[in-house]
């Protein structure tokens, strides 16, 4: 599709691409791009792929991701799905995007770091 307009409650995202159905049971291929609207960075919660994270790791980035709004955020994933999450490099994820006044307890026996300016890359699995 050139063009998809996605709108929930406190996210927006406008999407383009594609799904191929391959007639054969599995799941289809997809080649989809996204341009997600600036959004607060707490959002970010709902999109953790718990299946494949530890406990540890969702429960410390729960408590991470405390303040701040995304920019330009941006997400490519290609390939088939019955391939995800694409271990193998038989596929591509990326998602992309810049933290501004970021509010991140790294620790709780720290003080939370404040105005944060970060840039996101998440290549892969990782």
């Amino acid at each position: 599709t050139p063009a998809l307009r996605v709108q929930a409650k406190d996210y927006g995202a406008s999407v383009r691409g594609g799904l191929w159905f391959q007639n054969d049971g599995s799941r289809p291929r997809i080649q989809l791009a996204t341009q997600l609207d600036d959004v607060a960075l707490p959002v970010a919660r709902k999109f953790w792929i718990r299946s494949k994270m530890s406990k540890a790791a969702i429960d410390w980035l729960d408590t991470a991701v405390a303040g701040g709004v995304i920019t330009g955020g941006t997400g490519l994933v290609s390939g088939d799905l019955d391939d995800w999450p694409f271990d193998n490099n038989d596929g591509r994820f990326e998602a992309f995007g810049q933290i501004r006044d970021g509010v991140i307890p790294f620790n709780p026996d720290w003080p939370a770091m404040e105005q944060v300016q970060a840039d996101l890359r998440f290549i892969g699995n990782g």
